[in-house]
């Protein structure tokens, strides 16, 4: 008796020490309480089952979270249906009062979790979750898509920009937020026809939009889009217009904005790729994946050759997981990882690769690869926020199957 006392004192706060050192990332969801559920249906005598349990949550990627249920009868079995593949489970817990489902979210996307009570005779309730997966980072990407190649000689004294010599004696303006992802769209060098005021007017509004005076960067921008429209700087003025919209997350705005850059004739290759993967983007940001696999597409299939081939075969790969589709994007990602080229999304390219290996279905699924593939991401990503996840998913096949083989 004295060591079935110690033993659920010891299970207590092993429970409570491991919710404690996660008490920022721990959501706790109670499907017995009408704040987050539907109000249960009674079930006529001899009729159909209540109606399920259907809730919509929202959680950030590599979150901790549990369903907490109330369950004080213990001739009751709380069974897990199915759950998706960027869901893991953690533990199964019960005490006199609850018992706690607990998982954890891996990578964005929509994520499925079917559970039910049952007596092993009748199903007393069921209960379906559809949980929101979001990216904990912020969620907004500046594709900042010009990187113009001025010469030095039309560079002002007080640009702000970070400025770095390329071989050629001519410069790079790149932001300094690191966590901008460029979509390094142009390299394009600057027509000398162009006239010194619009390089005046360019940067005079680059340095208010770094300063976030958002309309009178505006302002200067569309001045040059209208009185130099065959310039240069006004296809690159569309994009920082843009920009400033997806950044205050208008995504709309920021859409068609992209979009009048993709239809200008003075835009070249690169612009035209930048263009369609924003397009893509914003329409990723509003949870419309299926469309935005069609910009993102485009640019794999019309724009191989540019910069955002890598990052746009990413984005699809993602947005194919997004809709339940991960074993798709298999093709997709191996195709562009398989040269030496690097490009913004590699990082997260290859790690979706390896989840593909190992969550993907029985025709894609191979653990061995799957292994290997996050090994790799380590040794080439040691210091990324996800590299931990990925040692954590190696260590499991290496347990699991590795190991065993």
């Amino acid at each position: 008796m004295r060591f079935k006392i110690f033993l659920f004192i010891f299970n207590l706060i092993m429970f409570t020490s491991i919710f404690a050192q996660n008490t920022r990332e721990t959501i706790t969801v109670k499907p017995d309480n009408q704040v987050v559920t539907n109000e249960p249906i009674s079930r006529k005598k001899g009729g159909p089952l209540e109606e399920d349990f259907i809730k919509t949550i929202d959680l950030a990627n590599n979150t901790l979270f549990s369903i907490r249920l109330n369950a004080t009868n213990f001739d009751r079995y709380i069974r897990i249906t199915s759950y998706s593949t960027n869901l893991d489970f953690v533990r199964f817990t019960r005490d006199k009062t609850n018992t706690f489902l607990t998982f954890t979210t891996l990578t964005s996307g929509i994520a499925k979790l079917n559970f039910q009570v049952d007596n092993e005779e009748n199903i007393i309730r069921r209960y379906r979750y559809t949980i929101n997966v979001t990216n904990s980072e912020r969620n907004t990407i500046n594709t900042n898509a010009m990187l113009l190649e001025i010469e030095k000689s039309e560079i002002s004294s007080n640009n702000i920009n970070k400025i770095t010599a390329d071989n050629l004696n001519q410069i790079s303006i790149t932001n300094n937020n690191d966590s901008i992802i460029s979509a390094n769209a142009t390299n394009s060098e600057i027509k000398k026809s162009d006239k010194s005021e619009t390089l005046t007017l360019f940067n005079s509004a680059e340095e208010l939009k770094n300063i976030k005076d958002y309309s009178n960067a505006v302002n200067i921008y569309n001045n040059i889009i209208s009185q130099y429209p065959n310039s240069k700087y006004s296809v690159y003025s569309h994009f920082r217009i843009a920009d400033i919209y997806n950044n205050n997350k208008d995504y709309n705005n920021a859409f068609d904005m992209y979009k009048k850059a993709y239809d200008l004739k003075t835009a070249n290759n690169n612009e035209k790729a930048a263009a369609l993967y924003s397009m893509g983007i914003m329409k990723k940001f509003q949870n419309n994946n299926e469309e935005a696999i069609n910009y993102f597409n485009e640019v794999i299939n019309k724009y191989a050759k540019t910069s955002n081939y890598g990052n746009a075969s990413y984005e699809m790969a993602d947005s194919l997981k997004r809709l339940g589709k991960i074993s798709d994007g298999i093709n997709i990602l191996e195709k562009s990882l398989s040269s030496n080229d690097k490009f913004n999304k590699r990082a997260d390219a290859l790690l979706l690769l390896a989840e593909i290996y190992e969550r993907g279905d029985r025709n894609v699924r191979d653990f061995n690869k799957a292994y290997q593939t996050y090994n790799q991401y380590i040794e080439e990503y040691p210091s990324l926020p996800k590299t931990k996840y990925a040692i954590e998913r190696k260590d499991f096949l290496y347990r699991t199957v590795i190991n065993l083989q």
